[in-house]
């Protein structure tokens, strides 16, 4: 693996690897192609096997922050359904849920997040999964072998 997933995966700054390499004092073994490239392989990492592929049940995710727009979260909920089925899911689910994005008091979604069997969650937008730190939960998905997939991905 290159220097900069290597360093971000065992938590060092990337210039202190590159310092490290060019001193010949790496903690596991590298190589320097004609390139220039530094690839190391630490067998921590290159004996591990592939991530798997998100399987698992597919769950369409529809919000709205308030009760007034029942119609938006009708008309978000079948635009999510049409978009699995065209992508080829059988039978997706659809929860719909009504609430803040700015907080985590979202029953419906902390339920979806911590269940294994969901292996694929669709929205529509990021914002409609969290207003912030959308990238975190989708980073965290991703380490279980888990996906996220946003439909109108413009934000």
């Amino acid at each position: 693996m290159r220097v900069r997933e290597w360093a971000r995966r065992e938590g060092f700054n990337e210039q202190t690897v590159w310092q490290w390499c060019r001193e010949n004092r790496m903690p596991v073994p590298f190589e320097r192609m004609n390139t220039g490239t530094i690839i190391i392989h630490d067998p921590k990492y290159e004996n591990q096997p592939a991530a798997p592929t998100a399987n698992g049940r597919t769950v369409c995710y529809a919000r709205v922050s308030s009760s007034d727009q029942k119609d938006d979260l009708q008309r978000q909920a079948d635009r999510l359904k049409a978009f699995a089925i065209n992508m080829g899911v059988k039978s997706p689910e659809v929860v719909t849920e009504t609430g803040s994005g700015m907080n985590d008091k979202r029953r419906k979604l902390n339920r979806l997040l911590s269940d294994p069997t969901v292996g694929t969650l669709i929205v529509e937008r990021r914002d409609r999964l969290a207003r912030m730190n959308a990238g975190l939960v989708e980073s965290a998905l991703k380490a279980q072998g888990r996906r996220i997939i946003v439909v109108d991905d413009t934000e």
